[in-house]
């Protein structure tokens, strides 16, 4: 009915609501539990007996966990990536709880719908689309998070793009119960964290366990241990066949290292090839590495070719797959070879996300530090002077390498003040229109930037609970979703993330003649398996040469998407502004490949949603 559970009457994408066994609880869950096999013998034991079930579905297993044992307790029993709405039959309330680390995403809030009984109905889905498709849904742009995209090319959470509706963020949980009216409202919301990401980073920073007292050698092993049990836990708990992303970098090398390990077998792996005859650039491809590790670990592996003429062919599918604005370039090659994989029959594939957030990967997390300490005492106008004199060093206009040295020289201005410097590296500084521009962004990056006294760890930290959930969990996971593909990240397996955070900073960043190696523990594992030479390369990242396609084959969609009468009518940007932007990168003044994707992944999102 209208009044009451008009939410389980919404579409599920076939995951239909289930009931416990005693009818108490009614659960529609989205996801995957890696250990189902574990609680299910946790049930039977419990139980003393075997022949209950109805099937051999995670989703019967979560519910009649948390039926025998409570949500709590299952909760910090799980294994998994998921989200889920829990109908508690006893106690007349409605519960949203979504993963650890935002694997799996989340919406709620409450939509105005023309023609209902109610003033404002309560709603949630596993996307925001879902929402949007509701009969007689009122859209209204959220002007806080449109400004935040436009600086950092995706909306974070709790925030979205729809005024009244919120992401549940990672490791949250929410209650509502019905009034007197039997109606949901805002009054009867309570919100917690059953995983407090920042108390248990700031625990583990302050009482880091570990001891100094044994070799490097004994925490790289045990690292490799339990890497090697999620590892096996997540590629076997499915009886569909397993792949993995081999981009050649850190990560994906030995994620895909450590499942063939295992394998009887070639495993499958597969990479990103851009085609150089046709628009594409050996700045930006790494499958001459990708292929260099598969031989040598002798999976069976697939090179993904990209072109500019894809990109044509797939945006109008992007526009329609990230159903909030999200401009990370690397969405397009992302989608293509989830679609690959998919296509060979591959089911499950395993991604080295999260590595990079946890092992200090980001250029950022040691270069922040560096200007910090170089910069950070320096009078404001001394660092200004010294900020411009960058932008007059003699390097190509044509590539990213200036955008790097102009937010290189933001970084030096801003040095004293963490939060700015992190902003400086990240933002694409894309102003909006004035009358739409605002200035109270939501940003809980200042917060978990203070949540311990080592600068390199608070990045990374900021990085986990922001950056990897907000833009490289999205984009990975909105690229599988589009093509039935179920991804899981190792990495993000809340043993690999605690015992990662224990780790002293040494097993991230060590220094080595004035430099830092990232990531130094993970190297220690991939050494035992392939050869240095193949590994100790520099990080290029797993983006597309936009910026050649954009002047090139790309040229005509970039001036139909944003030509100065459609940017006037929309209302949104400053049609000047933008039109300068497209001349500077046409005639190869400026690189502004990254700042034109963000207004082209706007404008796609535009067409599509609203």
């Amino acid at each position: 009915s209208h009044r009451r559970l008009s939410i389980l009457d919404l579409s599920t994408n076939g995951k239909q609501p289930m009931k416990s066994k005693s009818g108490r609880f009614i659960i529609i869950f989205n996801g995957e539990i890696y250990n189902h096999k574990d609680l299910r013998e946790k049930i039977n034991l419990k139980n003393k007996s075997k022949n209950t079930w109805r099937g051999h579905s995670d989703t019967e297993i979560l519910v009649e966990a948390i039926e025998l044992f409570g949500l709590e307790n299952t909760l910090k029993n799980v294994n998994g990536m998921f989200a889920f709405a829990l109908w508690d039959n006893k106690n007349k309330e409605l519960i949203l709880v979504r993963d650890r680390f935002g694997e799996k995403p989340l919406y709620w809030g409450f939509a105005n719908l023309d023609n209902h009984p109610n003033k404002e109905v309560f709603v949630f889905a596993s996307e925001i689309s879902g929402i949007f498709s509701l009969k007689g849904f009122q859209k209204s742009i959220n002007y806080n998070a449109l400004s935040f995209y436009f600086k950092n090319g995706y909306i974070n959470q709790p925030q979205t793009i729809q005024e009244k509706i919120n992401q549940l963020r990672p490791g949250e949980l929410l209650r509502i119960t019905p009034n007197k009216k039997g109606l949901f409202d805002q009054n009867n919301i309570s919100k917690y964290f059953w995983w407090n990401s920042k108390k248990i980073f700031s625990e583990s920073f302050n009482k880091k366990t570990l001891s100094d007292n044994n070799n490097d050698q004994f925490y790289i092993d045990e690292l490799e241990q339990i890497l090697q049990k999620v590892i096996n836990q997540q590629s076997t708990s499915s009886d569909m066949p397993v792949g993995c992303f081999l981009s050649g970098g850190i990560d994906s090398s030995l994620i895909t290292t450590l499942v063939q390990k295992e394998s009887s077998k070639p495993i499958n792996s597969y990479t990103l090839k851009f085609d150089s005859s046709r628009g594409g650039s050996k700045d930006f491809d790494e499958s001459i590495y990708a292929n260099q590790i598969s031989r040598h670990l002798g999976t069976d592996h697939t090179e993904v070719v990209l072109n500019a003429e894809d990109i044509i062919e797939i945006i109008p599918r992007i526009g329609k797959i990230y159903s909030e604005p999200f401009s990370d370039p690397s969405q397009v090659p992302s989608y293509l070879i989830c679609k690959n994989i998919k296509d060979n029959g591959i089911s499950v594939a395993l991604s080295g996300d999260g590595g990079d957030e946890l092992f200090g990967g980001y250029n950022r997390h040691s270069l922040i530090p560096q200007i910090n300490k170089y910069f950070g005492w320096m009078p404001l106008e001394l660092k200004i002077a010294i900020s411009k004199s960058l932008l007059f060093l003699p390097v190509s206009r044509k590539g990213l390498i200036r955008d790097k040295i102009q937010k290189f020289s933001n970084s030096i201005i801003a040095s004293g003040d963490p939060l700015e410097m992190y902003q400086s590296l990240k933002n694409l500084y894309l102003p909006m229109n004035e009358q739409h521009n605002s200035q109270n962004i939501i940003s809980f990056e200042k917060e978990s930037l203070q949540s311990c006294n080592s600068l390199e760890e608070s990045l990374m930290f900021a990085d986990t609970i922001s950056y990897l959930p907000d833009d490289i969990l999205v984009k990975l996971d909105r690229a599988a979703m589009a093509n039935s593909l179920e991804t899981r990240v190792p990495f993000l397996d809340n043993r690999v993330v605690e015992f990662a955070w224990d780790l002293p900073l040494k097993f991230k960043l060590r220094k080595k003649y004035g430099t830092s190696i990232s990531k130094w523990c993970l190297r220690q594992i991939l050494y035992k398996y392939i050869p240095k030479k193949i590994i100790d390369r520099p990080k290029k990242g797993f983006s597309m040469p936009i910026g050649p396609w954009l002047r090139g084959p790309l040229r005509p969609w970039l001036m139909d998407m944003l030509s100065y009468e459609k940017i006037k009518k929309q209302g949104y940007l400053d049609p000047n502004f933008v039109e300068r932007l497209i001349s500077q990168h046409l005639s190869c003044r400026e690189d502004n490949s990254l700042k034109l994707w963000n207004l082209l992944m706007w404008q796609a999102w535009l067409e599509n949603w609203y």
